[in-house]
């Protein structure tokens, strides 16, 4: 056990008995309606007059996980596939199909596409569209929210949507967490969390330690994450915000089995991982400021400014590599509300976000045990830069309409150099612009309906770029790559019906019902170590959600999506797919959960995933097959002083089922199957309080 471990146990043993004060560590449930609103927020409307697709998690939903992964805040949410490749921090998320090709031995494990994720406002997301999801530490966040409609117009490349990570979004009373947790194959996991309030500020720190032995072989996962903040209250409309993150963590690699592997041993890796030592060490840190100002006639604006220093080490592919990156940049925002006279409510924004990543790359050949070799076959520059503009204009003619309409213009830009072969030096621009116009109607106070068109870009990332033979002697960016654009037609509704009038029963719900066409759709292939575009692919869905709570203690929520995802243009050196359903993005996804939580503190709930059939490769001949899995909880939350002190046991694959977690797009050699961890065990002790 770890010294913040032992700490854990020696705070919660000299606590006497006292009621409890409530904190932001027992929010729970899921909010479908969007009704925590920040100030500065670029949707359109506000709750449920926001006409988007958006599902919210609180932090109380979460405690009783394993807390690794992202996985375990977004499998609730519908749309939205989350899927953990190996048991620990990597997962592979797709968001309406967009994503699904962020898995793959070239992939960068750890990495996903296609949808934009952000920490406390600043992106994680790099110019290039990919996001590493190192610094998203699933128990430090307040909340976590999900946009779910094309977000491209108002964020920038990010087709798939926008994923908000909240650990610090408004100046709150003193708090506490301590958590220990602890689980099959090694699992250990520590964490402590602290607000602490100061004149007119907060100061709030997180600090979490995870160890995972793996649950197949050469899967070991081992983070440290630290993450502190500032708010302050310079003057009645003015904040402050200081924000620092930082991590280390090293993963082995398992890499994916054949079918054959799978069905003789899920918990087997690919030989050559295991030979090689395939890893990556990655280290990192930000820091992030932010200032906010508004003005009695309800105008804000927003100014941030981050950077991000981070060195990366990976063995793969039979390299050491060695990435040196300083992602910097930020944006700034302004509000206004403008008077037109009568009942008409107008609000204008504008604004514009920078982002720069530069650094040094440098491949050898691979040592004893993956080690770094003394042969340098490769020393690189990728540098990539987004600039974006956007518009967006808010209408309210009548107490229960709201119209949106905004456009935003981004300009992506690949700076390549080689300092081996200078010939291979090259450059590359990509810009497009994106509209979005949308229409919410109030139904009733607990009801409105919405529809809204959007488009979108997305940009390759940058190992998306490298060209393929022959071309890779001639230049350093894939010439025939390009952009891809996309656009989304939806039709949604959500609400909040109270069935009590003491408010303490009520159902939450969120339907939508989209289109989306996809032009130039990026697709690996080679097993992901080339990349190449599809003229055309047509996605449509239904997706639906839902959240009851009754007084007498009993809960249950659903989240279902239902989705036809093909191709309709797409030839390549392999073949014409057209009419093939699209790779890696299952049609149909179903999570559902059911609790009691008794007034003695006893608590229970179950849970159930299940996946539908889809197929790993463009020509849909490997075909990954439906699973469904059960999880259950018990625990026990009991009074003490100052707060309260939790309790559980967990058991996740209650059935022990053998399924296929996630895939290898168009994997070479039948290799593409990432298994899904087998039945374990969790449990572990959780005190908050004041």
């Amino acid at each position: 056990m770890t010294a913040l471990g032992l700490v854990t146990f020696a705070m919660i043993a000299v606590m006497g008995l006292q009621a409890p004060t409530r904190t932001w560590a027992q929010e729970a449930g899921m909010s479908l309606t969007d009704t925590v609103r920040v100030s500065t927020d670029r949707l359109p409307g506000k709750g449920l007059s926001a006409p988007v697709a958006v599902s919210e998690v609180r932090a109380g939903e979460l405690t009783t996980g394993r807390q690794i992964g992202l996985d375990e805040a977004l499998e609730s949410v519908p749309g939205v596939i989350a899927q953990s490749r190996s048991g620990a921090q990597d997962i592979r998320i797709t968001i309406r199909g967009f994503g699904a090709r962020g898995a793959g031995e070239r992939s960068n494990a750890g990495t996903t596409r296609g949808i934009r994720i952000q920490l406390d406002g600043f992106p994680l997301t790099e110019p290039d569209g990919r996001t590493s999801l190192d610094l998203a530490d699933l128990g430090a966040v307040e909340r976590v929210r999900v946009v779910r409609s094309n977000a491209s117009a108002l964020f920038g490349s990010a087709s798939g949507g926008l994923i908000d990570l909240f650990t610090h979004s408004q100046i709150g009373p003193r708090s506490f967490e301590l958590r220990s947790s602890f689980g099959s194959f090694g699992l250990q996991r520590y964490q402590l969390v602290g607000s602490l309030p100061f004149g007119s500020a907060d100061a709030r720190v997180s600090i979490s330690d995870t160890r995972f032995d793996g649950w197949r072989q050469h899967s070991k996962s081992n983070t440290t994450t630290v993450q502190t903040s500032i708010l302050s209250k310079l003057a009645p409309r003015t904040e402050l915000g200081v924000f620092f993150a930082g991590t280390r963590n090293d993963n082995d690699q398992p890499g994916a089995l054949t079918p054959d592997e799978f069905a003789a041993d899920p918990r087997q890796a690919d030989p050559q991982y295991v030979q090689r030592n395939y890893r990556r060490e990655n280290s990192l840190g930000r820091v992030g400021v932010r200032l906010e100002r508004g003005w009695r006639a309800g105008d804000f604006l927003s100014l941030s400014a981050f950077v991000e220093p981070k060195t990366i080490h990976r063995a793969e592919r039979n390299r050491f590599r060695d990435f040196t990156r300083y992602h910097t940049g930020g944006s700034a925002s302004h509000r206004w509300n403008l008077p037109v006279g009568g009942d008409w409510n107008l609000r204008w924004t504008n604004g514009l976000d920078e982002a720069f990543q530069d650094g040094t790359v440098l491949f050898y050949d691979l040592g004893p045990n993956g080690s770094r070799g003394t042969n340098l076959a490769a020393n690189k520059r990728e540098a990539m830069n987004t600039l974006g503009f956007f518009s967006q204009l808010e209408a309210s003619p009548a107490p229960k309409l709201d119209l949106s309409v905004g456009a935003r213009y981004d300009l992506v830009s690949f700076i390549f150099e080689d300092f081996i072969t200078p010939s291979l030096k090259d450059s590359r621009t990509m810009n497009r612009v994106s509209p979005r116009a949308a229409v919410s109607y109030r139904v009733r106070p607990g009801q409105s309906v919405f529809v809204a068109l959007s488009s979108g870009i997305e940009a390759p990332a940058y190992n998306e770029v490298d060209p393929p033979p022959p071309f890779d002697t001639v230049t350093g960016l894939n010439p025939f790559l390009k952009s891809a654009h996309s656009l989304t037609v939806e039709l949604g509704t959500k609400g909040t019906h109270v069935l009590r009038q003491d408010g303490k029963s009520y159902l939450r719900y969120d339907a939508a019902l989209y289109g989306l066409e996809v032009h130039n759709d990026i697709i690996p292939y080679d097993g992901g170590a080339y990349y190449t575009t599809a003229g055309k692919s047509r996605r449509m869905g239904v997706e639906a959600g839902g959240e009851l709570h009754l007084a007498n203690g009993v809960y249950s929520r659903l989240a279902c999506t239902v989705s036809r995802n093909r191709y309709v243009d797409y030839t390549n050196q392999l073949g014409t797919f057209d009419g093939n359903e699209s790779a890696g993005i299952s049609p149909l996804a179903l999570d559902a959960k059911a609790g009691y939580e008794a007034s003695i503190g006893a608590f229970a709930e179950a849970t159930v995933h299940a996946l539908g059939t889809y197929y790993a490769n463009d020509a849909n001949t490997h075909r990954v097959p439906a699973y469904g899995a059960a999880d259950v909880t018990v625990g026990m939350r009991r009074t003490l002083s100052g707060g309260q002190l939790e309790g559980f046991v967990g058991c996740d694959n209650l059935f022990d089922e053998k399924y296929v977690a996630s895939v290898f797009i168009n994997g070479v050699n039948d290799r593409f199957i990432e298994p899904g961890m087998e039945r374990s065990f969790r449990f572990g002790l959780r005190y908050y309080g004041n």
